[in-house]
């Protein structure tokens, strides 16, 4: 991995987040000559004139994002490295403090960053940058906008983006072990921002599955395809050998299961348009995971009578859970319509449960299941009748 601005690949002792700093801005500099010390100076008074203006429009009600979002803006503009100037910007606006979903026209200059084919520089720029303002980050507002946008660029990134993504979620599972207080991208377990509890809690429910997402990425090779489509042909659940199944299929459900528990109830919830714009991503993640999920039902009852013991016994559990999980998706959808201004005009897809009559029938099998998984075990041979008694 190519050396960017100093930053040094390989994790340290003490937490992943030092791996990921930002760049040391050019005016902070300890050696500055009086050139440099002349010309951070005006940089420093331009930002201060900028921000002035700002909070005259800010006390008129003229502008709602606050002036320490804008002044921090313009700081950056004026002295991040002239190469990635553009993304530190894009990043820093996008995740301001206003309480709406982060500006399109910032997620699409971030967006074109992490294509397909960018550049190796720039994507190492963009994820240390982002690891920065989730490590730094002290306000729900920005922690939850930071949040969204990850989540647009994991849908709609290419090879390299999500190359740089799972080193570093293998850098902070191994430093979370540790340290379970780590925070930075990817663990934010402990955080909290005082002055908002509760949509504070809701931002780690989901960060937990997006970390979830991050960690079974390589798993789901398909879900790109699904997202453009998710009603369409079968997943590649429909095709898995059974040991592939049993292995797939449960982390499948469990990134079902952290999406229900993002499920939004309080008004302080259902009114904020960050939570609103980060439920709407879910949503849509939500018909491709049950459409997975879905698939692999249909494969796991397909193989479940040549199965062993015990592949059939995890089999049956994954069963048992789609019976319910079903309902659970179902009633998070109803609430939406019915609770959500946001969403009484959304239609949402119909969710059927796979039929529970089945299951007797699935645990008579593995309760006589061979260990071969050839087929049905034979049933214990008769006891021998006894020999007729001799002839008077």
């Amino acid at each position: 991995q190519p050396r960017v601005l100093g930053l040094r690949p390989a994790r340290v002792t003490r937490g992943v987040a030092r791996n990921f700093q930002r760049p040391r801005l050019r005016a902070e500099s300890s050696f500055a000559s009086p050139r440099r010390s002349t010309q951070g100076s005006r940089i420093v008074a331009s930002a201060m004139a900028s921000t002035l203006a700002r909070l005259s429009k800010y006390a008129k009600g003229e502008n709602t994002t606050s002036v320490l979002s804008h002044a921090k803006a313009a700081y950056v503009a004026q002295t991040a490295p002239k190469e990635f100037k553009h993304i530190a910007v894009a990043v820093e606006k996008a995740t301001n403090d206003d309480v709406v979903s982060p500006k399109e026209k910032h997620v699409q200059t971030l967006l074109e960053v992490v294509r397909s084919g960018a550049s190796v520089a720039d994507v190492t720029f963009l994820v240390n940058y982002l690891n920065h303002q989730v490590t730094d980050c002290k306000r729900v507002t920005q922690m939850l906008k930071t949040h969204v946008l990850l989540h647009r660029l994991l849908l709609d990134s290419g090879e390299e983006f999500r190359t740089q993504i799972m080193k570093m979620h293998k850098w902070v599972v191994e430093d979370r072990n540790t340290d379970s207080t780590l925070k930075c991208l990817f663990s934010i377990r402990a955080w909290k921002d005082e002055a908002n509890m509760e949509v504070s809690g809701w931002c780690r429910t989901y960060a937990s599955y997006l970390d979830e997402f991050v960690s079974n990425w390589e798993d789901f090779s398909d879900f790109a395809r699904i997202n453009k489509n998710p009603q369409g042909d079968a997943t590649q659940m429909r095709s898995l050998p059974a040991d592939e199944l049993v292995r797939k299929l449960p982390k499948a459900q469990l990134l079902m299961r952290r999406i229900i528990d993002c499920e939004a109830i309080n008004d302080s919830l259902t009114a904020n348009e960050v939570v609103i714009a980060a439920t709407r991503l879910l949503f849509k993640d939500s018909f491709k995971w049950y459409h997975m999920c879905n698939d692999g039902v249909i494969r796991l009852i397909d193989l479940f009578f040549d199965m062993n013991k015990h592949h059939a016994a995890k089999a049956l559990e994954m069963y048992k859970k789609a019976t319910t999980q079903g309902d659970d998706l179902s009633r998070m959808y109803r609430n939406a319509e019915e609770n959500w201004l946001a969403f009484r005009s959304e239609k949402f897809p119909a969710v059927e449960n796979p039929p529970g009559s089945f299951l007797q029938t699935m645990e008579e099998y593995v309760k006589n299941a061979p260990a071969d998984g050839k087929g049905p075990a034979p049933p214990p041979p008769r006891a021998a009748a006894p020999p007729p008694p001799p002839p008077p």
